[in-house]
């Protein structure tokens, strides 16, 4: 049986003149590396709002590049570059029967954010920078079949991802069949 060990980001909105959030301050509150020392501020990318409401609409699905884009920019807004290296920190510490839960503790006004669309661009990202780019290495093993993957830590981060992209069509699916009141 897995045990799970937890990784914990706390993210604080900043808001504008608005009340639009303007920025995330992300912490590591908690890891198997032990606790962040830094607070990082992320502003929010200009037009990320209007994006998820193209979301919301359905107009981004017959884009794949932009919900590729949207995705790394949630993903950027979540893991900046301290947090997302305490990630992998943890990820490395890991033992065989160990998994990593993330756990995220998001002011309200970043309740509404479409964070399970942020693993896809992780998720490609594992897929193209441990596997396919190591593609050259294969015929330095002398074996003569290879395969992609293995089932390890970050091939089970992007199975996880596949998953979470395929739980985001269904509950994106769900979210956009109830009426909608108001205007935006």
């Amino acid at each position: 049986m897995k045990q799970y060990r937890e990784l914990v980001l706390v993210g604080d909105a900043e808001t504008a003149a608005e009340e639009s959030v303007a920025a995330l301050v992300v912490s590591v509150l908690d890891s198997p590396v032990g606790q962040g020392e830094k607070r990082e501020r992320v502003p929010v990318p200009e037009g990320l709002d209007r994006e998820i409401r193209r979301l919301d609409t359905r107009v981004l699905e017959e884009d794949p590049a932009k919900l590729i884009e949207l995705g790394e920019a949630l993903a950027a807004l979540l893991l900046p570059p301290y947090a997302r290296r305490m990630l992998a920190e943890s990820l490395a510490r890991l033992r065989p029967d160990e998994c990593l839960r993330l756990r995220l503790r998001l002011d309200d006004r970043l309740s509404d954010y479409p964070w399970e669309y942020a693993y896809i661009a992780g998720s490609l990202g594992t897929l193209i920078g441990a596997d396919l780019l190591n593609l050259d290495k294969v015929r330095g093993l002398g074996a003569p079949v290879a395969s992609i993957g293995g089932a390890g830590k970050f091939d089970g981060i992007f199975l996880t991802g596949i998953v979470a992209v395929l739980f985001a069509g269904i509950l994106g699916a769900r979210r956009h069949t109830a009426p909608r009141w108001g205007t935006d």
